[in-house]
């Protein structure tokens, strides 16, 4: 499965997309019963870093995701979801020093793909857990300040980010049975990313990266993660974080009993 992971995270978004969806459908074969639908999710998003925390105020941020949802159940009990999901990944905060005021929104927007294994009762209440790969498509950062010194908004800075990602998911919820052919469902879910999210640049003095951060060649986020509390270089990881509400609407293509 490492491997599996790894071998994703070296593919453009093309070979990606196309090697996802051969997996899909070698696992549709197995099936007892299939399912394909559109989904969307609120979440409440975090990007933690040590150094950030220490020195700024989070402030509770909001994003949504949107995609499709494929759910492959081998048994009426065990199966596996997989998604594709356009997934916003957002962070606010503020930073005061002795002169400024610095408030900042870091806003990224990842194509995630999640596989869950899946474990149902008899009512459709499920469990799953499992993997989820991400590819960055975009990073901005917004940032106003007191004095003036560091204003933009939606500056592009993806180069500060990296571009993959694997994190852990898992999430409660209920598949609700409409009809035949409609299903309903509503689960919540978190993730959080083990790989890091932001770039190290401790290779730096504590002047130049000063330098580029007024100059807007790094942004506010990735200098504040590699600089510590005490103002000096050293480098910490920053870790994705989220949770929230996931409601699908489903067309149930092979039902139990029919394949």
């Amino acid at each position: 499965m490492i491997a599996l992971f790894y071998y994703l995270s070296n593919m453009n978004s093309t070979k990606l997309f196309f090697t996802v969806a051969f997996l899909f459908a070698l696992f549709t074969c197995q099936a007892q019963r299939l399912s394909i639908g559109a989904k969307l999710a609120y979440n409440n998003t975090a990007l933690y870093n040590k150094n950030i925390f220490d020195q700024v105020d989070y402030v509770k941020t909001h994003a949504n995701s949107f995609g499709a949802q494929l759910n492959l159940m081998f048994t009426k009990k065990w199966g596996i979801t997989a998604d594709l999901l356009l997934a916003n990944q957002n962070q606010k905060y503020t930073l005061v020093d002795a002169t400024n005021t610095f408030n900042g929104e870091a806003e990224f927007t990842y194509l995630d793909i999640p596989f869950l294994l899946k474990r149902k009762n008899r009512i459709g209440l499920h469990f799953e857990v499992g993997p989820m790969i991400s590819r960055l498509l975009s990073a901005k950062e917004t940032v106003l300040n007191s004095d003036g010194s560091l204003n933009y908004s939606d500056k592009d800075f993806k180069k500060d980010f990296n571009d993959f990602g694997i994190s852990a998911v898992g999430g409660l919820g209920w598949d609700i049975k409409i009809s035949r052919k409609i299903m309903i469902s509503i689960e919540g879910r978190a993730g959080y990313m083990f790989t890091d999210v932001t770039t190290d640049y401790s290779n730096l003095s504590k002047e130049d990266l000063l330098i580029k951060l007024l100059t807007e060649q790094i942004s506010l986020n990735t200098y504040s993660s590699n600089i510590n509390e005490n103002g000096d270089v050293s480098y910490a990881k920053s870790s994705r974080i989220f949770t929230g509400v996931n409601v699908g609407l489903h067309w149930v293509i092979v039902p139990f009993g029919l394949k």
